[in-house]
């Protein structure tokens, strides 16, 4: 790349991520035909992300240049849902949970780019469905519904010389299965 009289060429880039968790999960037999279920998680990221780049002066002089990126991320997401048994064959349900994806660092050549970092992607779904085998097991229907509300939602972006995650604010997303 050439900037202002400097040529600049990356020579090596690496990531590494050390990702920790704990978590549990407990159901519930309310009445014979309804079942609670909650859920817990704590998720942390650490991410290290050395980079090195050659930069070539007009004269011909070579200087390297390292940019240290590290950072974490933490979080805690969770999972509740309730399952109606109407009959031994047809089973409905409804679930709220969140999710999470840590931030990171740009991967680019440009050691300007490539110091900037991304915000961590967020997700609330909910999720409403209906399970059943019928016809003494013959036939298998299920329905499932789900709206899901992301934050910071990371997109790649790809580019001649690499991917960029594009931060997206606020995304919304309502979509349907059935599976037969």
């Amino acid at each position: 790349f050439y900037q202002g009289g400097l040529a600049e060429q990356p020579t090596y880039h690496e990531l590494t991520t050390d990702a920790y968790a704990a978590f549990g999960q407990v159901g519930y037999e309310i009445t014979p035909q309804l079942q609670a279920t909650v859920g817990l998680r704590w998720s942390r990221d650490e991410k290290d992300s050395p980079m090195v780049a050659s930069i070539i002066r007009p004269t011909g002089d070579v200087i390297s240049v390292v940019a240290q990126r590290n950072d974490s991320w933490d979080s805690m997401t969770y999972l509740a849902s309730l399952n109606y048994n109407w009959t031994d064959e047809i089973m409905t349900y409804v679930s709220y949970s969140t999710g999470f994806k840590s931030g990171g660092f740009q991967q680019a050549a440009n050691l300007a780019v490539a110091t900037t970092y991304y915000d961590p992607e967020t997700v609330a779904q909910t999720e409403i469905g209906l399970k059943s085998e019928l016809f003494r097991g013959r036939v298998r229907l299920n329905l499932s519904g789900f709206h899901l509300k992301y934050d910071d939602l990371q997109v790649n972006n790809l580019r001649f010389f690499g991917t960029t995650p594009i931060p997206v604010s606020y995304t919304h997303l309502r979509a349907h299965e059935t599976d037969s």
